[in-house]
């Protein structure tokens, strides 16, 4: 555990080449944790191919990558080299028995989200169950996210009532893109009606549910002022 604080504090200090030479020089087995410390700064640089070298080292010294090592790499993957490629890599993933959760999941439909393939999104969450997992509120939401995007407001509706069939229950989130999304409609009326339903699931608005009616109600009076 002293090894791997003082790696977690190379690596916050930017000082990757003195942790990797820590962690060569351990007298005992990095674990999981160690190499995770590492992979995961390395992709928050953007530097994915020393990230996926992390991964070979733990292989070759025979430490087993675990759900967050994978989950760092797709996420990076994703960013640099497109969901695809992270396709592969959640392939070998599954290959050598490391079983994807939700949460290394919802990274691969923000990643194929951020390609703008928002149907490639919707056809993963339908499959989830076939891999053993559920979509949940997170799940739906980074799709919602890409929907309102494209201005798909039939679709986002559907998406919608499925997470309600399903038992997912909304969060503040879901109602804040709903809440903006409305409000760069024009629709003020049925966007206030959303934020009056927030409390009703157990959810607190915030100011991002706030702000957008407060902008829009700015305007419409700006445009009653002349």
């Amino acid at each position: 555990m002293a090894y791997n604080a003082m790696v977690a504090g190379y690596c916050g200090a930017g000082q990757l080449d003195a942790a990797r030479r820590l962690v060569a020089a351990m007298p005992v087995d990095p674990d999981a944790y160690t190499y995770n410390t590492s992979s995961g700064v390395l992709c928050g640089r953007g530097r994915t191919s020393n990230a996926l070298a992390v991964l070979d080292d733990m292989l070759c010294r025979g430490c087993v990558p675990d759900v967050v090592t994978y989950t760092i790499l797709l996420e990076a993957t994703c960013k640099r080299s497109g969901y695809k490629q992270a396709m592969n890599l959640l392939d070998e993933m599954r290959a050598k028995g490391c079983a994807p959760d939700i949460v290394t999941y919802n990274v691969v439909v923000n990643g194929i989200c951020q390609e703008g393939r928002v149907d490639d999104a919707i056809q993963f969450l339908k499959n989830l169950p076939s891999y053993g997992c559920e979509p949940n509120t997170v799940s739906y939401n980074i799709v919602l996210k890409g929907l309102f995007t494209a201005e798909r407001w039939e679709d986002a509706e559907e998406l919608m009532a499925e997470m309600a069939q399903k038992g997912c229950p909304p969060n503040v989130v879901t109602f804040n893109m709903l809440i903006s999304f409305l409000c760069r409609r024009g629709l003020v009326e049925p966007a206030m009606e959303v934020l009056e339903q927030i409390p009703k699931y157990g959810c607190t608005p915030n100011a991002l549910s706030y702000n957008p009616l407060l902008a829009s109600c700015f305007l419409l009076q700006a445009k009653a002022d002349g």
